[in-house]
């Protein structure tokens, strides 16, 4: 394309003239008025920087794909806690930091996601730059054309393991009366020394001492 007098832009088309003896006898040159095209173009590469620079300002991990899964975008959050430049991600790259335990779960899921066009969702440890990893959500959709037809993906990674900690927390804290009474309910009852001192045995000879005070269990 070349700019013109007046500010539009002019696709350019150069052909060969040949004569009725099939002879390159000079040049046939079309000038196309482009600027709608080209206008769109603009608009299309403007609207791509605002949404990275929204992408950018957001807490989450945000990142991008082509229609085949293959990544193309990684937000500035992603790259800072990753420590990975951008092109070392770019394509299947980003699996790598993946936690090992994870990553090929992580690959078939998102291998089916991409070949059905479902929202992918899941949960894996992603690596960080000092080498310990983290719990993160993971949610991409798929945009599609007027067709149906997908075009892109997008994907944010949520930062979820304080959350992971804290329902490991909640399960130990649930576990341990059950095991507790579980094995309690296998003693025998053994007279403690002191008045109010309750000792059970328990068939391995484990020992479980519990004490009342005003008829309420401790």
């Amino acid at each position: 394309m070349v700019p013109g007098s007046d500010n539009r832009w002019f696709s350019v088309r150069i052909m060969p003239y040949r004569t009725h003896e099939n002879k390159i006898d000079g040049l046939v040159i079309t000038f196309t008025d482009a600027s709608v095209s080209k206008a769109l173009e603009a608009a299309l590469r403007q609207e791509e920087t605002e949404l990275r620079e929204l992408a950018d300002s957001l807490p989450q991990l945000v990142f991008s794909s082509r229609a085949d899964g293959s990544i193309d975008y990684l937000s500035r959050q992603w790259l800072d806690y990753t420590g990975v430049p951008e092109p070392e991600q770019l394509g299947d790259g980003w699996l790598r930091q993946v936690s090992p335990e994870d990553r090929e779960r992580v690959r078939t899921a998102w291998s089916a996601a991409v070949k059905s066009g479902a929202t992918f969702d899941s949960e894996f440890r992603l690596q960080s730059a000092d080498g310990v990893p983290r719990w993160f959500k993971t949610r991409a959709a798929p945009i599609r054309n007027a067709q149906g037809l997908v075009q892109k993906w997008y994907g944010t990674t949520t930062d979820i393991n304080d959350i992971r900690q804290q329902r490991r927390r909640e399960g130990n804290c649930q576990r341990e009366p059950r095991a507790y009474w579980k094995a309690l309910s296998d003693c025998r009852f053994v007279a403690g020394r002191q008045p109010g001192d309750y000792v059970f045995q328990s068939r391995g000879g484990t020992t479980f001492r519990t004490k009342t005070r005003r008829g309420v269990w401790k």
